[in-house]
Protein backbone atom coordinates (compact mmCIF):
# COMPACT_ATOMS: atom_id res chain seq x y z
CA UNK A 1 0.00 0.00 0.00
CA UNK A 2 2.66 2.43 0.96
CA UNK A 3 4.63 1.73 -2.93
CA UNK A 4 1.23 2.76 -4.43
CA UNK A 5 0.61 5.85 -2.22
CA UNK A 6 3.90 6.81 -3.34
CA UNK A 7 3.64 5.90 -7.04
CA UNK A 8 0.32 7.91 -6.79
CA UNK A 9 1.32 11.02 -5.00
CA UNK A 10 4.69 11.44 -7.65
CA UNK A 11 2.47 11.24 -10.48
CA UNK A 12 0.15 13.56 -9.18
CA UNK A 13 3.08 15.95 -8.46
CA UNK A 14 4.19 15.37 -12.28
CA UNK A 15 0.65 15.68 -13.65
CA UNK A 16 0.66 19.19 -11.32
CA UNK A 17 4.03 20.37 -12.72
CA UNK A 18 2.52 19.86 -15.86
CA UNK A 19 -0.66 21.36 -15.70
CA UNK A 20 1.30 23.92 -14.58
CA UNK A 21 3.64 24.66 -17.34
CA UNK A 22 0.14 24.22 -19.53
CA UNK A 23 -1.11 27.46 -17.88
CA UNK A 24 1.48 29.86 -19.49
CA UNK A 25 -0.35 28.85 -23.03
CA UNK A 26 2.63 27.17 -24.11
CA UNK A 27 1.46 25.75 -27.84
CA UNK A 28 3.07 22.71 -27.05
CA UNK A 29 0.70 22.22 -24.02
CA UNK A 30 -2.16 24.30 -25.10
CA UNK A 31 -3.76 21.50 -27.02
CA UNK A 32 -3.62 18.78 -24.22
CA UNK A 33 -4.52 21.11 -21.77
CA UNK A 34 -7.67 19.11 -21.05
CA UNK A 35 -6.27 16.15 -20.53
CA UNK A 36 -3.82 17.41 -18.26
CA UNK A 37 -6.99 18.48 -16.08
CA UNK A 38 -8.39 15.76 -16.47
CA UNK A 39 -5.33 12.98 -15.36
CA UNK A 40 -4.77 15.85 -12.26
CA UNK A 41 -8.53 14.81 -11.43
CA UNK A 42 -8.10 11.22 -11.45
CA UNK A 43 -5.10 11.18 -9.33
CA UNK A 44 -6.44 14.07 -6.77
CA UNK A 45 -9.82 10.92 -6.82
CA UNK A 46 -7.59 8.24 -6.15
CA UNK A 47 -5.55 9.93 -3.36
CA UNK A 48 -8.13 10.55 -1.61
CA UNK A 49 -9.69 7.02 -2.25
CA UNK A 50 -6.49 5.83 -0.29
CA UNK A 51 -6.77 8.10 2.22
CA UNK A 52 -10.30 7.18 2.98
CA UNK A 53 -9.33 3.61 2.39
CA UNK A 54 -6.52 3.80 5.17
CA UNK A 55 -9.11 5.71 8.06
CA UNK A 56 -11.61 3.19 7.11
CA UNK A 57 -8.45 0.40 8.50
CA UNK A 58 -7.90 2.94 11.32
CA UNK A 59 -11.30 3.22 12.54
CA UNK A 60 -12.02 -0.78 12.04
CA UNK A 61 -8.55 -1.52 14.01
CA UNK A 62 -9.56 0.78 16.93
CA UNK A 63 -13.58 -0.17 16.99
CA UNK A 64 -12.02 -4.01 17.44
CA UNK A 65 -11.25 -5.24 20.76
CA UNK A 66 -7.59 -5.40 22.29
CA UNK A 67 -6.85 -9.12 23.21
Amino acid sequence: MTYVLIASAALGGILLFLLAAATANSPLFAEHYPLLLGLNAVIALALLGLVAYQLAILARQRRAPSA
